[in-house]
């Protein structure tokens, strides 16, 4: 079970405070997609437990730097 953050915006214990770390708003708002992968990221870890989704999450930037062997658009006319 996540802690709640005290009232002045600081964390409890340890971290960073808001807005600090880039925007405050992560998929809310700027970016439709972003908001959408969090709710379905937490109905998993509700389904699942939050190891699996950690896993998958820790996968996912090599997912990306793989990446780099696709073909590109002109070669694929």
């Amino acid at each position: 079970m996540l802690r709640e953050k005290r009232r002045s915006g600081a964390p409890a214990r340890g971290g960073s405070g808001p807005g600090l770390h880039g925007r405050g708003d992560s998929g809310v708002g700027g970016d439709p997609g972003g908001a959408g992968g969090t709710a379905a990221l937490g109905v998993l870890a509700d389904a699942a437990g939050i190891r699996l989704v950690f896993g998958l999450c820790s996968v996912l930037p090599v997912l990306g730097v793989l990446t780099v062997f696709l073909p590109r658009r002109a070669e694929l006319g």
